[in-house]
This record gives C-alpha cells, sequence and structure tokens, in this order.
C-alpha cells in the first residue's frame, strides 16, 4: 500500500516578475497566479525603478496575498536580467518559473508542471507551449510557437526561439548555476536558454499551452526600434559569440551550430558598420574567426569588408546600404509575428 503524500508537504514555487511601469497589466498578471489551483508558490517581484505607481500597487497586493512578495533593485544600474537574478536570490521555491509583467498563466500551469517535474526527477527544466493575447486569453486562438523534432539549440542559434521566457520550469540548482547575463539588453530569454542548451543539461518539452503571452503591434514596433540600436547589437553579437565558446569548449560545437551562429554574427557586424560602427563590426568578425565560426574564404572576405567600411569614405558604403534596406522594406514589409508561429490546437504531450 503506498502511503499519501501530506499535501502540505509539497514543493514550493518561486515566480519571479520582473517590472518597470506597469501598474495596470501587473494586476492582470498577478491575478493569474493567485488564481492558480496550486496553492504553495510565492511570487517575487522586483520592480526596477518605476516611475508610476507600480510600487505603491505592489506593497497593495502584498498586504493583502502575503505570498506577493516585492522588493525594489538595488545597484545603480538595472534591467530585467538585474532583476530576475535578483528575484532569485530572494526567492526559496525548488522550482523556479520567471514571468514577465504583463503576461498570464492558466489556473492549473503550476500545478501541472510540478506533477511533471516530480514524475522526471531528471530533468533539470520542461517547457511548454504560449498562447498568444491581445486582449484577454484566446482571443487571438495562435501560439506563440511550436515544437519540432529539430535540436531546441539550434532553433535558438536560428533565432527562432521554440519557446518563450514562460515556458520552462527550472530546478533552483539550475537557475542558481546559470544566471541571467545582465549584459543582454534585449532577447534575454534567447540568450539565457542557449547558454543552458549548450551547457549539455537535460530536458523535456510538453505539447501543450500553459501561459498567455501578451501581443501588442505596438509594444512590438518600440521593442523592434530598441533591439536595432546599437547598444542592443553589441550585447546580441557578445551573446551568440559567448555561446560559441562555450560549444567549442565543451566539444559540442557542429559544421550547422558554427555556420548559423556565423550567420547571425556576420549580420550584426553589418548593423554596427551600418551605424557607423565599421572598427567594432571588424573586432567581432575577427573573433568569430578565432572561433573558426565562418570558413576560410567568408572569414577573408568579411575582414576585407569590415576594414574598407573603416576607411575615409566609409560612410558612402552605409549610406548605400541603408538606402538599399529601406527600398528593401518598402517593397516586402516586415514580418513581426515569430517564425514559428501556428494555430493553437490541443495535442498530445510529447517528451523529446
Amino acid at each position: 500500500m503506498t502511503e499519501s503524500r501530506d499535501p502540505t508537504d509539497r514543493p514550493l514555487v518561486s515566480v519571479v516578475i520582473p517590472t518597470h511601469n506597469r501598474r495596470d497589466l501587473i494586476v492582470e498578471t498577478l491575478d493569474s497566479v493567485r488564481a492558480q489551483t496550486y496553492p504553495h508558490w510565492e511570487v517575487v517581484v522586483v520592480d526596477d525603478g518605476s516611475t508610476d505607481d507600480t510600487w505603491a500597487y505592489l506593497e497593495q497586493a502584498s498586504r493583502e496575498e502575503p505570498r506577493v512578495r516585492p522588493y525594489r533593485r538595488e545597484g545603480e544600474v538595472g534591467n530585467a536580467n538585474v532583476c530576475r537574478n535578483q528575484g532569485v536570490a530572494h526567492s526559496s521555491g525548488g522550482y523556479v518559473v520567471f514571468l514577465d509583467s504583463d503576461d498570464l498563466l492558466a489556473p492549473d500551469c503550476l500545478e501541472r508542471r510540478v506533477r511533471d517535474m516530480e514524475c522526471y526527477p531528471g530533468l533539470a527544466y520542461i517547457a511548454y507551449l504560449s498562447e498568444l493575447f491581445a486582449e484577454a486569453p484566446g482571443d487571438l486562438g495562435i501560439l506563440w510557437n511550436v515544437f519540432t523534432t529539430e535540436s531546441d539549440l539550434t532553433r535558438f542559434l536560428r533565432v527562432d526561439n521554440p519557446w518563450h521566457t514562460t515556458g520552462p520550469i527550472w530546478r533552483r540548482e539550475v537557475i542558481e548555476r546559470y544566471p541571467w547575463d545582465a549584459s543582454v539588453l534585449s532577447w534575454q530569454d534567447g540568450d539565457f536558454h542557449m547558454r543552458v542548451l549548450a551547457s549539455g543539461v537535460a530536458g523535456g518539452r510538453v505539447n501543450m499551452a500553459d501561459n498567455y503571452v501578451r501581443r501588442s503591434p505596438q509594444g512590438a514596433d518600440r521593442m523592434s526600434q530598441k533591439d536595432s540600436s546599437a547598444p542592443h547589437i553589441r550585447s546580441h553579437a557578445r551573446s551568440f559569440l559567448g555561446v560559441a565558446g562555450l560549444l567549442r569548449d565543451q566539444g559540442e560545437m557542429t559544421d550547422e551550430r558554427a555556420r548559423l551562429i556565423a550567420r547571425v554574427t556576420f549580420s550584426k557586424c553589418v548593423s554596427l558598420a551600418v551605424r557607423g560602427y565599421p572598427r567594432e563590426a571588424r573586432a567581432f568578425w575577427r573573433q568569430a574567426a578565432a572561433l573558426r565560426l565562418p570558413g576560410a574564404a567568408p572569414s577573408v572576405i568579411g575582414q576585407v569588408v569590415f576594414a574598407v567600411w573603416s576607411l575615409p569614405g566609409g560612410g558612402l558604403i552605409s549610406a548605400a546600404c541603408r538606402g538599399a534596406r529601406d527600398q528593401w522594406r518598402k517593397r516586402k514589409p516586415l514580418d513581426r509575428r515569430t517564425s514559428g508561429e501556428g494555430i493553437l490546437s490541443p495535442g498530445p504531450r510529447v517528451r523529446l
């Protein structure tokens, strides 16, 4: 006869939320956590210097629900990754879920995730699908992305993130071993997940959506503009080159992975050069060559191109490239959807 488990002896799940000036939206986010069928949770919210009344609301929410634990971000410099790391430091759960302050959890999200993790104690994480919504869950009926039989790491390297920030549940020891990189200014979940996957930890996937990602066209446009600024491009290039170094060190680099990283790195180098930083572009491309990412010919060609770009008059090249890019965008509007987006439909659970 199997001894029944004391329901109070269930693992604690820490939901870590970074936020900044999200007073109206974070109300819905916290409500989705409070509505969980699994009661053993804590919410650690780290406020990144909000200038609206977000902090006042968080204090009120904590008085009403002690499991909501707000903290102000410590230090002079902050961003979402700084807040996530500080949130983990303030948390105590054996499992960790990261949630953005405008997104939502399905009511049975934590209950299902804990059950799955306890059934598979050898997995460091299990990832789930996310559903997009505009005003309320279900109003769009499309997935943020879908799982395929292709390697998840390969898809991240192609900038086709198979899951969203809130997609996985993590064992605490994994998160403590691989903190979020505070120097990455955007595409932060991609960097984090690439580094974890490149380290070789074992994970699983469940072909089911249990969280909701808010889709705002205006917000997407603003984020796209920010992602294309020089500081963000530099952080992206450093991210991919860092993953390349990790894969080389562990002997896990393949020709396909090298080719994908080289492609993204070259794109970032061109973007930097177009914005007036050809010398930085050349330096990043030299790092890629040192890591043996591009072949010999592309490596030399790239270095010559960026060297010429750095010469007096190189601004003419930048202007020509920028003009060609703008003309291309006029002919073919950018599709801001995630490349793997699909119609939402229930499916069997899949573990790979």
